[in-house]
């Protein structure tokens, strides 16, 4: 059953316990789900304030998560999980496991949301902030020290460990709204 959202209509609201808790768009089997599917199930979830999203063509099902973005940035929108139910080379146990998350029962108790919370504290982005914390720096400073090093200041070590040991993508994006590994 379709689910009016202003003057348009999202293929399913998923409820839990009478509360709206994600938006499920549907595509045919044969199309690839692209960019623009995402975006007509995003304007859905931003105006109901949903952090989840579904996208699916029924083979390939996708999971999306809507993080809440400072005023006048734009919505931060991450991967959480794919599952494509034809791909060979992921064992069926994976799928099933995969597609746990995107039960009822998985809303209900919050699994995916508790998944979601670890797979975002740990994505690479995180883990590069926290690299480049101030803290650590000083460690891996004091650590420098101990094994006879020149001096370094902090400033000009904390850019050697951005420019030398991070992948650039990860050190130029907001923490906040990490892009987290694909589950």
């Amino acid at each position: 059953m379709e689910y009016r959202v202003k003057h348009q209509f999202a293929d399913y609201g998923l409820k839990i316990g009478g509360e709206l808790v994600a938006f499920v768009e549907v595509k045919r089997v044969a199309l690839k789900l692209t960019e623009s599917h995402l975006g007509q199930v995003l304007a859905y979830a931003v105006n109901h304030g949903l952090a989840w999203m579904l996208l699916t063509s029924g083979q390939v099902w996708q999971a999306y998560h809507r993080s809440d973005a400072a005023i006048g940035s734009p919505v931060a929108v991450d991967l959480f999980l794919t599952v494509d139910l034809l791909d060979s080379q992921t064992s069926l146990g994976d799928k099933v496991n995969k597609l746990f998350y995107l039960t009822k029962e998985s809303f209900k108790r919050k699994v995916i949301d508790e998944l979601w919370r670890q797979q975002a504290a740990t994505s690479p982005t995180a883990l590069a902030s926290a690299i480049l914390s101030e803290k650590v720096v000083k460690a891996v400073r004091l650590e420098l020290h101990r094994r006879k090093a020149p001096k370094v200041e902090i400033g000009t070590l904390t850019d050697l460990i951005r420019e030398t040991v991070l992948r650039t993508e990860l050190t130029e994006t907001d923490p906040a709204s990490a892009n987290v590994r694909d589950y």
